[in-house]
């Protein structure tokens, strides 16, 4: 269940987990932007550019392997909770 507009809304674990992935892809790119600019690169110029394309490639193959990890651990409990049953 999620809050969503203002009231609680049923929502699927695998919705749940897309919804995850795809915030998680946001922050990568916002993440990327800042931590450039915080390095000292001009937004707008090639270095720029080079410096959030390699940073968003490397948070996003970072946010996916996390991600991973959470649905094996998620694929674990559910493992668990049912073999406790028979």
């Amino acid at each position: 269940m999620v809050y969503q507009e203002s009231r609680y809304v049923y929502v699927s674990q695998e919705e749940m987990n897309k919804v995850k992935i795809e915030t998680a892809l946001k922050n990568v790119n916002n993440k990327a932007r800042e931590d450039c600019l915080a390095l000292g690169f001009t937004s707008e110029t090639t270095e720029y550019a080079d410096c959030n394309l390699k940073l968003s490639s490397l948070y996003k193959e970072e946010a996916l392997e996390q991600q991973k990890i959470y649905l094996a651990e998620q694929q674990g409990k559910k493992t668990s909770s049912i073999g406790s049953l028979s």
